[in-house]
């Protein structure tokens, strides 16, 4: 059912099941603040995805972009250029069949808003990004967003990533119309559960790698692997491809590029410094750093998730609320890695092993995230027989209403 403007309140539109409003896009700038969420896929129930939509829908006004035709025509260079205009260019002002509802989600340069289409009923996430910013000439935040938009369509295509439908423009905004996932994000996993098991950690840090590995294979920097950039979407388990671990239980997917940067031709590095400090590799906080930043995020993500815990940050500060960036690049610097405390008498030396090697300081020897994709630790876990019970991360913490849920006492002791 399309939706339809109530006569009484001009500029909303309608859930087709009348519960939810969707504010008028002039209304834009006053919507509500609500809980951080991440992206439902529009290929689960409740629609297909956007460009299997039917004729004279979204659909058909929102088709995937052809990155080298639209070069072709704007007179751009199909991989950008970095801090120049990027070879994407926006496709106009945002469909009226597209009516954005509330917000679920929000970052440093703007928003998520949840929206649906008015003929197919179908739900997406449009990423709301503003072009003018104190500090930022307008021209200059454009051109970064391309720049993202052109390197997450780089990775279009692999299953760890969410899949972006187009990207649209008007004079304050630029809108990023992507897949809409309910799970929460890998952050909201980890406020809730604190620390998971060894399978558990397994599954959720493979399909971290398999990304970073499609962006690396395109000599792509992600360049901010944390918590809160990776959504979770239910799955169901899948067989082994190619001989490597396939997902079971949950996916998470990477749902924001913002940081990430392409390496020029011949180059190993990249000399400007970005991502999240707690994450950063040694490397990052005094460039120049490559592909191998982003193996020292995982690891460090890898750590935190089986302990409760980031590493390196005890040697020097009580608590988190104690560090500064000072002490922090230190501690990450310098601070020997060490796996103290009584939660790591349970935890396997095949999971040592890995972190140890993705936070080598010494990049030359750090490990690949390919080459972790076949450590032992992860062939155990994933796709172990009955993993995908003990494994089954969205299971146990995203219940029927859509919350999360914390682990059970029986769970924590297994």
């Amino acid at each position: 059912m399309p939706l339809r403007r109530p006569p009484s309140t001009p500029g909303l539109s309608r859930h087709p099941g009348g519960a939810a409003r969707f504010p008028a896009r002039r209304n834009l700038e006053r919507l509500p603040r609500g809980p951080r969420a991440a992206c439902r896929s529009a290929d689960g129930p409740g629609g297909t995805a956007l460009n299997g939509a039917a004729p004279g829908g979204l659909g058909s006004s929102i088709v995937p972009i052809d990155r080298h035709a639209r070069a072709a025509r704007t007179g751009g260079s199909a991989a950008g250029d970095g801090d120049g205009e990027a070879g994407w260019a926006a496709d106009g002002a945002l469909p009226e069949t597209l009516a954005l509802g509330e917000a679920v989600g929000r970052g440093t340069f703007g928003r998520v808003l949840a929206a649906r289409c008015a003929v197919t009923g179908v739900e997406y996430a449009v990423k709301v990004l503003r072009k003018r910013r104190v500090g930022f000439p307008s021209h200059v935040m454009r051109a970064k967003i391309l720049n993202e938009v052109s390197l997450w369509k780089d990775v279009q295509g692999c299953d760890d990533v969410v899949h972006l439908h187009k990207c649209y423009e008007d004079n304050d905004h630029m809108y990023l119309v992507q897949d809409f996932c309910a799970g929460g994000t890998l952050d909201d996993v980890m406020k809730a559960r604190q620390c998971l098991g060894e399978a558990e950690a397994a599954f959720t840090i493979t399909g971290i790698l398999r990304m970073v590995r499609k962006c690396h294979a395109q000599h792509i920097v992600y360049g901010d692997v944390k918590p809160s950039n990776f959504v979770v979407c239910p799955s169901s388990p899948s067989a082994a491809v190619d001989g490597e671990p396939g997902a079971c239980g949950v996916a998470l997917k990477a749902v924001d590029f913002g940081s990430a940067k392409k390496l020029e031709a011949g180059a190993a590095s990249i000399m400007v410094e970005c991502g999240s400090p707690l994450y950063a590799a040694p490397e990052v906080h005094e460039p120049p750093y490559g592909l191998e930043s982003d193996v020292w995020s995982i690891g460090v993500l890898l750590y935190q998730l089986l302990s409760g815990e980031p590493p390196f940050v005890k040697a020097v500060a009580k608590t988190m609320r104690d560090l500064n960036p000072t002490s922090l690049a230190y501690a990450i610097t310098y601070v020997k890695l060490n796996f103290d405390g009584d939660v790591w008498e349970h935890i396997s030396g095949g999971a040592k092993d890995l972190i140890s090697k993705m936070l080598e300081r010494d990049v030359q020897k750090r490990i690949t995230a390919a080459d972790a994709l076949r450590h032992p630790w992860i062939k155990l876990h994933v796709g172990e027989p009955g993993a995908s019970q003990a494994g089954a991360v969205c299971g146990n913490i995203v219940s029927k209403e859509g919350g999360v849920q914390k682990r059970t006492e029986s769970e924590r002791g297994a």
